[in-house]
This record gives structure tokens, C-alpha cells and sequence, in this order.
């Protein structure tokens, strides 16, 4: 669809004002140069590059090839023939039920709006609702932070939320350099990194590499997804994103894409220890996919990585590292804030309703019941589903 061919009502509230919904690649291209404009205008205290140009176009061009049956359809709220307002959603049909959800569903990691600063979001997000209703049984969306525009919007059209995950953000801004930081920590968990740190040292040669380079960064890529994969098979757990062909792809890919892509690996020898990979955008660091070769679990490679990725990022000026969820012990040690995330879910017709009252009520039921069966047991019926 172009982007002048969209759907544009006149809301009194917004003299001049529609909005558009944009379901093909041309549309979002036309919206660049804007999207960007509206990039640039945002509030920094927010973790936006899930909902940047660069990330929403890469995702939407992997998924358009590779996934048969999605849809993109990006509400682009405008205001004075301005662009004020991005809301980057997708329809996809599962299990019989048509919902609305990120665009990146399953593969981002904090959903949210752009909004022009002095702009309502929440009556954007209510247009979008309505012309929604006729697409949709209902709109599904995932680890929406507590205090975004997004949420707010949500609450207001009456859809239900559910505490969903808790993601971790170390803030270095006050800081002048890694060791004032490092001295904020616990004196003790000082201690047993550097114990674990001399440990390691002693029984292998060590080397830390880090950059932007394409084969860095595609070396950590496959790595990490590799050995995140064997875990999962190991002790019998699934994670829908990587039973998704698409996933490999869309990661593995990115560092072509015109995203700013960071790889870190930590070697013990000839061989990783433990390897990190994210993207940079706007001052933050966005942790995405991290592992640890499990040989090395007694040096505590993984946990030690963490603190070296940390001095690094303080190094090339990031100001903010989002660690993501869970909110794991061994994140909160490097002064982490537990940031909750909110799923939410509004129905529009029956068959939403029953939908998401099996996801609220019964799928959690079932995880419950699966972390109870003993791991030889739960191990071979998850792997069905680990297609990798």
C-alpha cells in the first residue's frame, strides 16, 4: 500500500490529523526520512530501538520473505502533514485467531510508540484500536514497559494487563570512568569475580575481543545462538523464538542491515568462553543474545564476561546498558534496576476472547506443570519443538 493511499480519518481532536496503516515495504521506505525526524525528537530516558526505522524495516523485510502469511501494518499517526506518532504492528494468524502484535513479535524485546514530544498518544493508540476491529479477533502485545506512552494508550481503550517479565538496566551516565563505576558495586562480588578471574587466568591463556567488525560480530552471532540452542536442549526448554526458521536469519543478517551491531567474546584458549552480541543506538547498549560455554561454568565465565562487556560499553560512551529480561541474580550485582514489563491483550470478538483467556490462564498452568516433570522426561517431548 502506498503511504498516500492509507486509511485517514479526521479526529476533531487533531485539526488537520489522521493517521495511515501501512502494510508493504514501499510504505515504510516513504516514511523514512520522517520516521527519522521523529527518532530524533525523542525523550532519551526511553529504550527505543526496537521502534527505530532501522530495525522495524529489517524485521518486516526478513518476515515479509520468509514467513508465509504475515502481514506488517505500521499505524503512522500525523498531525500539521508531520509525522507524530509510530506505533509498528503486524497481523498473524495463530491457531485460527487473527491478532495484532508487534511487528517484531517474538523478536524484539520492549514494545512501544514514538510520539512527537506535546502529542497524546493515547488517541492515536484508540484510532488505531478501531481500525483495527475489522482486521483482528484482538491485539496481543508483549513486554510493554510500565511508564510508556504505549502502556498508558492501552489502559485507555480497556485492555487487560498482566505482569509479564522484569528487564534490568545498568545506568553509567554518572559516571566518570569503569573503576569509580566498578567501586559502586559489592566489595564481595568484587571478590569473587577476581578470585574467579585468577582461577581462569591460571589454567588458560585469556583474550577478550570486542567490536563492530562483520566477523566479530557474526562470530558471536552464531555462536551464542548455537550454544543458547544446545542449552535448551540440554535441560528440555523451549523458547518460541528460536523454534522460528526466521530467527537465525533475521539475527545473522542484521549487521548488513544498517544496524549498529556489537559483538564480544571471551576466549580460554582456542576456545569461547562465553559470547555477547547487541546493537547500539542512541547512547544505550542493548544486550540481545548472550552464552557461555558450559566446560567453563566453574570460572564463571559468563558472569565475569558481563562485567568486561559492561567496561567496554563505558568505554565507547554508552550511557545506558539494557541487560533485558529476566532479571537474574547476576545482572542486578552491576547495579541494576528492574524495569517491569506488561503483556496485554484486548479482544474483539469471541474467538479472541477464548484465546487469550487459554494464554493468560492455562498456558502459564502448563509451564507451571512442565518444570515439575523431571528434565528426562520434559527433555525429549521439548525437543520436538526445538526445530534447530
Amino acid at each position: 500500500m502506498n503511504l498516500k493511499q492509507g486509511i485517514t480519518p479526521e479526529p476533531t481532536r487533531w485539526p488537520g490529523a489522521g493517521f495511515v496503516l501501512v502494510d508493504d515495504l514501499a510504505g515504510l521506505a516513504d516514511l523514512q526520512d520522517e520516521w527519522l525526524r521523529l527518532e530524533a525528537v525523542q525523550d532519551d530516558s526511553r529504550a527505543l530501538f526496537f521502534q527505530s526505522h532501522a530495525w522495524v524495516s529489517h524485521v518486516a523485510r526478513v518476515r515479509l520473505s520468509d514467513e508465509p502469511g504475515f502481514r506488517i501494518m505500521v499505524v503512522a499517526g500525523f498531525s500539521d502533514g508531520r509525522l507524530c506518532f509510530i506505533w509498528p504492528l503486524a497481523l498473524v494468524r495463530r491457531g485460527g485467531v487473527r491478532l495484532a502484535v508487534m511487528l517484531d513479535d517474538g523478536f524484539g524485546q520492549f514494545a512501544d510508540v514514538l510520539v512527537a514530544p506535546g502529542v497524546d498518544a493515547s488517541g492515536f493508540v484508540g484510532l488505531a484500536v478501531e481500525a483495527l476491529k475489522g482486521r483482528a479477533d484482538g491485539v496481543r502485545i508483549l513486554q510493554v514497559p510500565e511508564a510508556s506512552p504505549l502502556r498508558a494508550g492501552l489502559l485507555g481503550v480497556g485492555a487487560r494487563m498482566v505482569n509479564d517479565q522484569v528487564t534490568v538496566v545498568v545506568n553509567l551516565s554518572s559516571f566518570d570512568n569503569f573503576a569509580v563505576f566498578q567501586k559502586s558495586t559489592s566489595s564481595k562480588v568484587r571478590k569473587i569475580l577476581r578470585n574467579a578471574r585468577n582461577r581462569l587466568e591460571r589454567s588458560h591463556a585469556v583474550s577478550v575481543v570486542s567490536g563492530d567488525e562483520p566477523a566479530l560480530v557474526h562470530e558471536a552471532i552464531s555462536w551464542a545462538f548455537g550454544e543458547r540452542v544446545a542449552w535448551m536442549k540440554r535441560h528440555g526448554r523451549f523458547t518460541p523464538a528460536f523454534a522460528a526458521p526466521v530467527f537465525r536469519t533475521l539475527l545473522e543478517s542484521s549487521a548488513g542491515a544498517g544496524l549498529s551491531c556489537l559483538g564480544f567474546c571471551l576466549r580460554a584458549g582456542d576456545r569461547i568462553a562465553s559470547a555477547h552480541f547487541g546493537y547500539q543506538y542512541r547512547g544505550r547498549y542493548y544486550a540481545y543474545m548472550s552464552a557461555l560455554d558450559p566446560v567453563l561454568q566453574e570460572f564463571s565465565a559468563g558472569r565475569l564476561h558481563l562485567g568486561m562487556v559492561i567496561e567496554d560499553c563505558h568505554g565507547r560512551g554508552l550511557k545506558v546498558l539494557e541487560l533485558m529480561p529476566p532479571d537474574s541474580r547476576y545482572k542486578m550485582e552491576w547495579g541494576g534496576i528492574g524495569v517491569p514489563l506488561h503483556a496485554a491483550s484486548l479482544a474483539f470478538s469471541f474467538r479472541g476472547s477464548v484465546a487469550f483467556t487459554m494464554t493468560e490462564r492455562l498456558l502459564p498452568a502448563l509451564r507451571g506443570l512442565s518444570r515439575r516433570i523431571p528434565s528426562f522426561l520434559r527433555r525429549p517431548l521439548v525437543n520436538l519443538l526445538n526445530r534447530h
